[in-house]
């Protein structure tokens, strides 16, 4: 709520939770919530995404010397399948 008083700025009441210091508490165990957090995503960036280097080579290979199939049939059914028909 705000109030105005002749010849003054806009005063903000301010609840009672946060001028006792309970909303701090909720503060920062959101904060050591989202550090944890933080910290994890890190670590996971940092590691190497999980990609068989050795399938990606055959299958380049595969593509450049033209023996690579493609099954439009399987490739549409697997369309389906994910879309959830």
């Amino acid at each position: 709520m705000i109030e105005r008083i002749e010849g003054s700025t806009p005063i903000r009441r301010v609840s009672a939770a946060l001028v006792t210091g309970a909303a701090t508490a909720t503060t920062r165990a959101e904060v050591a919530g989202h550090s944890e957090l933080l910290a994890t995503a890190k670590a996971l960036a940092a590691q190497p995404a999980p990609v068989d280097l050795a399938r990606v080579g055959q299958l380049r290979e595969a593509i450049r010397n033209g023996s690579y199939a493609i099954d439009p049939q399987s490739i549409a059914f697997a369309m389906q399948e994910f879309d959830g028909e």
